[in-house]
C-alpha cells in the first residue's frame, strides 16, 4: 500500500473519474448548476481572491489500484478543512479510512495547522466512528441544501485547546492551566 500526494489537477481528474464508483448512492445536486451567471462570475472572482492557499491531496494505492483518497485545503490561518474522503467499494472496513485520515492529521501537524474539520451526512457512520475513535469531536450540525443534515467534526492538533473543549462541553473540570489561561483572559 502506498499514498502519493497529488496535485489539485491531478487530484480532480481522478476524483472525476471515481466519483460514481464511491458515491453511487448518494442523492445530491450540484450547487453550480443553478447558480445565475452573474453569480457564476462573482464565484470565480471570489476563488481567485482565495489563492493561494495550502491544498493536501493523497490517494492511496495497491500496485496501481486505487483504494481511496482525501481531499483537504486550508479555510483561515489554524484550519484545515477535509473536504472529500473515500474509500472505493471493495477496500472498505479494512482500515485504509483511518490511515488516510491519520496522513491528514500528520500533514496538518507539520503545517502547524491548530485544527482540522469535517462535515458529514449524519448517517455516514462508516466516517463518523472512526473519525471519533480518532480524537474528532463533534462541534455542530448543519443543513445543507445540496445534501441534507451534516454533522460538523474537529479535530484539536493543540493539546490544550482539546482540553479546552473538553472543558467548556463539561466533559472534564477545568486543569490549573486552563484557569490561568482564562483568568489572564479575563483580565486582559
Amino acid at each position: 500500500m502506498e499514498i502519493k500526494e497529488l496535485t489539485s489537477e491531478e487530484f480532480w481528474s481522478m476524483f472525476e473519474q471515481h466519483r460514481k464508483d464511491v458515491f453511487a448512492d448518494t442523492l445530491y445536486f450540484n450547487a453550480r448548476d443553478v447558480r445565475t451567471a452573474q453569480e457564476l462570475a462573482c464565484f470565480d472572482k471570489l476563488k481567485a481572491g482565495m489563492n493561494p492557499r495550502y491544498e493536501l491531496h493523497l490517494a492511496m494505492y495497491d500496485e496501481e489500484k486505487l483504494i481511496g483518497w482525501s481531499s483537504s485545503f486550508q479555510v483561515s490561518v489554524a484550519e484545515l478543512y477535509m473536504m472529500n474522503s473515500a474509500i472505493m467499494p471493495e477496500y472498505r472496513r479494512q482500515g485504509y479510512y483511518t490511515t488516510l485520515m491519520n496522513k491528514v492529521i500528520e500533514k496538518a501537524k507539520e503545517k502547524g495547522f491548530q485544527q482540522i474539520t469535517s462535515q458529514h451526512l449524519a448517517s455516514n457512520n462508516a466516517v463518523i466512528i472512526p473519525k471519533l475513535t480518532s480524537g474528532f469531536q463533534i462541534v455542530g450540525t448543519e443543513v445543507s441544501d445540496q445534501y441534507g443534515v451534516f454533522v460538523k467534526l474537529a479535530y484539536y492538533l493543540n493539546e490544550t485547546r482539546r482540553d479546552m473543549y473538553y472543558f467548556r462541553t463539561g466533559a472534564i473540570h477545568p486543569s490549573e492551566e486552563m484557569l490561568k489561561i482564562l483568568a489572564k483572559s479575563k483580565s486582559e
